[in-house]
């Protein structure tokens, strides 16, 4: 996302600043009032885990401070929004593993304040609704760092081995969820896909390479990037002011590999 972000803005004579808040709230405000108090011409920003009052942005949007979204918007704000279609893509990740004759499919999730936790959810509860399938919240499970927090991983897995009767099937809602799950199960010698199928958001090359191969879904970062840093370039560049803001919903890629295939 980086990349399809600095592609855009060095070619048009802009600099880009890269920070990260590493899904702190403190750090994320911190790093907006460094950002502020040198001037820049205007902000690509997906927000944190923690991030729930969105004052200070607000307060920066009223001001004129070009903002542009991306991935984690905040919904009340009127500005640029660029996402992808987090709701169809889980939709047809549970779809896959339904149709591969899981049964009992569990979801681990980041945090439910999040815009896209909420859209990925409802795309699991579609796809089973649309089969007919009863929803068991038992199998539904939260991280509210996004899987930075490995044990907060950990405990989610954990909880869901421990239940009497143990989903067959995970889709994991994010990045890092993905992989420490996947790590995770592996330790506690669960089999994939044979005891346990495994689909999850993942935008690394090397998950081909994993034992087995890992099926993701896999957000159009590049272009998500071209498209947050084309649409802030205007903002920038606009002699008016802009009152006409776009929601660009990008399509996701389902990759199917091994590890959601029912071997049984």
């Amino acid at each position: 996302m980086i990349n399809g972000i600095e592609s855009i803005a060095y070619k048009n004579g802009y600099n880009v600043i890269i920070t990260q808040s590493r899904e702190s709230l403190e750090r994320e405000q911190m790093i907006l009032d460094y950002l502020t108090s040198r001037s820049i011409d205007g902000l690509i920003i997906s927000i944190s885990s923690e991030t729930s009052d969105f004052t200070g942005l607000k307060q920066l949007h009223e001001k004129r401070l070009p903002i542009v979204f991306f991935d984690r918007v905040v919904e009340e704000i009127n500005t640029h929004k660029v996402i992808t279609d987090n709701l169809q893509g889980v939709y047809q990740a549970t779809q896959h593993l339904i149709q591969n004759k899981f049964k009992r499919i569990g979801i681990i999730a980041s945090n439910p304040n999040l815009a896209i936790t909420r859209e990925r959810l409802a795309g699991y509860l579609q796809a089973l609704a649309d089969k007919k399938m009863t929803v068991d919240k038992s199998l539904i499970r939260y991280c509210s760092h996004g899987g930075s927090d490995v044990e907060e991983v950990e405990t989610a897995v954990k909880e869901l081995l421990k239940l009497k009767k143990k989903p067959d099937a995970l889709v994991l809602l994010a990045d890092k969820i993905t992989t420490e799950t996947f790590s995770i199960l592996k330790r506690e010698k669960i089999q994939i896909p044979k005891d346990m199928g495994v689909i999850g958001f993942n935008n690394s090359k090397y998950t081909s390479l994993f034992d087995p191969a890992l099926s993701v879904i896999r957000q159009p970062a590049f272009e998500m990037g071209e498209k947050a840093a084309t649409l802030l370039l205007k903002l920038i560049e606009s002699k008016r002011a802009v009152t006409d803001f776009q929601l660009e919903s990008l399509a996701p890629e389902i990759i199917i590999r091994e590890s959601s295939q029912n071997s049984r």
